[in-house]
């Protein structure tokens, strides 16, 4: 099995670039507009499968993954909040459905700060709830202590579940 994983995945070449691949994805995947495209999930999970292989190191993911994930969340904040008197809010965008800018706010409006981290955890919303916090306002303050919040339990989650899986299932 070894080296069927070796030679899938050329695990004799990760290095340094893993980590900002990493760090890469959980920032691209928060940002909205593109977010949707980004498995930044996906990703995640896979490099914690990869350290539970061994090849990578759990802490050194956690590490990079916290940052470019709260980074993603603060760069799409802020764009919504340069957006918010803008077409993309009164349903005349080509790039964003109408739809999904409605289901955002509304779910921002029913849940408050915690949709910040409810946000984080459901892939479709992850780039659209920072970005309807910043065009609704949010206090920056209050958003940032819930991004990173959710950001550290979206790492430590999906890591885990990789780890775990590379570890119990595939490990010696």
């Amino acid at each position: 099995m070894e080296d069927f994983l070796r030679n899938l995945f050329a695990v004799e070449n990760i290095g340094a670039s893993s980590y900002f691949l990493v760090f890469l994805i959980a920032f691209l995947e928060s940002i909205a507009l593109i977010g949707g495209l980004v498995p930044g999930g996906t990703v995640v999970i896979l490099a914690g499968f990869l350290a539970g292989q061994g090849y990578l190191s759990f802490f050194k993911l956690l590490l990079v993954a916290v940052p470019g994930a709260v980074l993603g969340d603060i760069f799409s904040f802020y764009l919504g909040d340069k957006n918010k008197d803008s077409k993309l809010f009164k349903g005349e965008s080509r790039f964003i459905k109408k739809g999904a800018i409605e289901k955002g706010i509304a779910f921002f409006d029913r849940h408050g700060n915690k949709s910040i981290v409810i946000g984080r955890l459901i892939g479709f919303m992850r780039p659209v709830v920072p970005f309807v916090a910043g065009a609704m306002l949010m206090k920056k303050r209050s958003f940032i202590l819930w991004c990173i919040t959710s950001s550290f339990i979206w790492a430590i989650l999906h890591l885990s579940f990789g780890y775990l899986f590379g570890a119990v299932f595939f490990g010696d």
